[in-house]
């Protein structure tokens, strides 16, 4: 992790954005960087796609040399932002040892672990979402999802945990809000593991514009990781595009301030 990362005031930063370098986004870096300029932040991470698991869409995308680029040029064209290299890694745990070996050859400024599969679903994809979905109930949809982040969260590999709860992205449609106390068991030890392990928990803003209507993890949840003793927490606002960059930062914080 780059030191000045954690020296931010949280959502002076964005830490969790993807660009071109990233399979699922037509964001070009520089654009992304004007964003968050543009939106008063004093920083920006961009945090580009790897995925491990063959069958996966995103996997073989990610190019270390045109980032490496990208990044170097933006550096030397704008100053008056600062612009990080990080990287989300979809955590599997069959792929430990490939991580690991990636993150320390990597040179990264920030380290993003998140979950988009359980098994061989991918939970984070629309055209699937029907198959795990509508086929499981909420405790073993989202349970199964849980225990995984889980496992992310004692496996030491990672510097941020990413959108902790995802999971409700698809699954809203088919059970409406997030039952926080049929999960409380889980997600009390996810957040002791990222608050014994030093970690930073992403509060990740794009939930706000999806149908969850609530960040990933909720802010209830944020402020029990507080709670706890956690103080590593970050916005993220997982855009894809130049409008999503630092949205609706000013308003989360505020509500983590007043609330």
């Amino acid at each position: 992790m780059h030191p000045d990362i954690p020296r931010f005031p949280v959502g002076a930063i964005d830490a969790h954005v993807h660009t071109r370098h990233s399979c699922d986004s037509d964001m070009a870096p520089a654009d992304a960087v004007r964003a968050a300029r543009a939106r008063g932040l004093s920083a920006v991470v961009l945090a580009e796609h790897v995925d491990f698991d063959p069958a996966d869409q995103g996997f073989g995308f990610y190019d270390t040399v045109a980032i490496d680029a990208s990044i170097a040029h933006i550096r030397n064209s704008i100053f008056d932002i600062r612009v990080f290299k990080g990287v989300e890694i979809t955590y599997q745990p069959q792929y430990e040892d490939a991580i690991r070996e990636f993150i320390r050859a990597g040179r990264f400024d920030w380290v993003i672990g998140s979950v988009h599969l359980v098994g061989p679903d991918d939970i984070s994809r629309p055209e699937q979402r029907e198959r795990y979905f509508a086929t499981r109930g909420q405790r073993q949809a989202y349970g199964a999802y849980l225990d995984e982040v889980e496992r992310l969260a004692a496996s030491g590999l990672f510097e941020c945990l990413g959108h902790l709860d995802l999971c409700k992205r698809y699954g809203h449609r088919y059970y409406g809000p997030l039952d926080r106390d049929l999960f409380a068991p889980q997600l009390s030890r996810i957040l002791g593991s990222v608050t014994a392990a030093g970690m930073h928990l992403e509060l990740n803003t794009s939930g706000l514009r999806q149908e969850p209507g609530e960040p990933y993890p909720s802010l209830a949840v944020a402020r029990q990781y507080l709670a706890l003793g956690g103080d590593k927490l970050v916005l993220g606002s997982d855009a894809h595009s130049p409008e999503h960059v630092g949205y609706a930062f000013s308003e989360v914080r505020a509500m983590l301030d007043t609330e």
